[in-house]
């Protein structure tokens, strides 16, 4: 047998690795359909539920899930690194309704992007005696493209309490935490509640309800080309006051770090908040003391292209502590209000 000729073999060292990387892009895709079978490992064939592909796949790969509505057992955890993508939101319905979390749970450390697809029904997860995130509850650093988040609901739970009093529950659409980011490209997060609820024994307090479309402590949420409609965040009344109702669109607060909002070529449409010891029907809540500036100064980066319609007597952002005064932005259609009042 001859032996490869120095040049010949020089070439095929080069080659070589082009061909692992095409056998290894090839292996990178996992395949989901409802018609499909939970029996392989997604590869060749498409499984039937997400939750197996995840288990299936390995860190950096895709998901790529074809035309149905999946409906949940439980909700879906992504614990590792992955990329979920669907073929249109309106599509690819992941629902939520059977189960008693959120729709989907980015666990801590990992970064995912999901697009292509809807998530809907989901009812949050408790966190620290408290519900959060009705569609996604994320715990790492997420982007949604073209994905639709309705119809989820967040509700207080009246028998966690504290004194007789309740927790606020948090992100009617999504929950960011502390440390993590999310980024919003060409989304919706349309018709989610958030909903506080009275005590279940004593005169205590009632939670406040934060955030119906998204809340985020202590997170970095960036929103681009999206828009921000018919949310709402409702407090019930109770004999001990409690909480109100703030950030029908977006809940912005400090937790162990700042939160922080870039808004740009987005809209805010028909958000609100009602109900408790405080009745504001603003899109967006920043909270944060000084640092927030009442009104989320350093914290918000409001950019151009913003349309918000909220109702006649709307303030598009509130923030609490800090500052004074009525503002509004150089954004046709944004306001700021701050002061006591916006963060009572």
């Amino acid at each position: 047998m001859k032996t490869p000729r120095p040049a010949l073999a020089s070439k095929l060292l080069l080659i070589a690795p082009l061909l692992i990387a095409s056998a290894s892009s090839q292996a990178a895709i996992r395949l989901v359909s409802t018609s499909g079978s939970d029996s392989e490992d997604c590869s060749a064939t498409p499984c039937q539920t997400i939750a197996y592909a995840i288990d299936q796949a390995q860190v950096g790969e895709q998901l790529l899930i074809s035309r149905g509505q999946y409906i949940l057992g439980s909700g879906l955890i992504i614990n590792k690194s992955l990329r979920l993508t669907g073929v249109g939101q309106d599509q690819v319905i992941i629902n939520g309704r059977s189960i008693d979390s959120s729709v989907i749970t980015i666990s801590p450390e990992v970064t995912a992007s999901i697009s292509g697809l809807s998530i809907i029904n989901g009812s949050g997860n408790i966190r620290d005696l408290t519900r959060v995130g009705g569609g996604i509850d994320n715990q790492g650093n997420l982007t949604l493209t073209h994905v639709l988040i309705r119809d989820n609901e967040v509700k207080g739970d009246s028998s966690t309490r504290l004194e007789g009093g309740t927790y606020s529950p948090l992100g009617g659409g999504i929950y960011s935490g502390p440390g993590t980011i999310l980024n919003l490209e060409y989304s919706t997060i349309d018709n989610n509640v958030v909903t506080s609820q009275r005590p279940a024994v004593g005169s205590g307090g009632g939670g406040g309800a934060l955030g119906g479309g998204i809340a985020a402590q202590g997170s970095a949420l960036t929103i681009n080309y999206s828009t921000i409609s018919n949310n709402q965040a409702k407090a019930a009344r109770s004999a001990g006051g409690g909480g109100g109702a703030v950030g029908g669109g977006i809940y912005i607060a400090d937790l162990d770090g700042p939160g922080t909002l870039t808004l740009s070529n987005s809209t805010l449409s028909n958000n609100s908040a009602t109900g408790g010891s405080i009745s504001l029907i603003r899109s967006i809540f920043g909270s944060g003391g000084a640092g927030a500036g009442g009104d989320c100064g350093r914290s918000c980066s409001l950019r151009t292209g913003i349309s918000e319609s909220n109702g006649e007597d709307a303030k598009g952002i509130a923030g609490g502590g800090g500052g004074a005064g009525l503002g509004r932005c150089a954004q046709a259609g944004v306001y700021l209000d701050s002061g006591a009042a916006a963060g009572a």
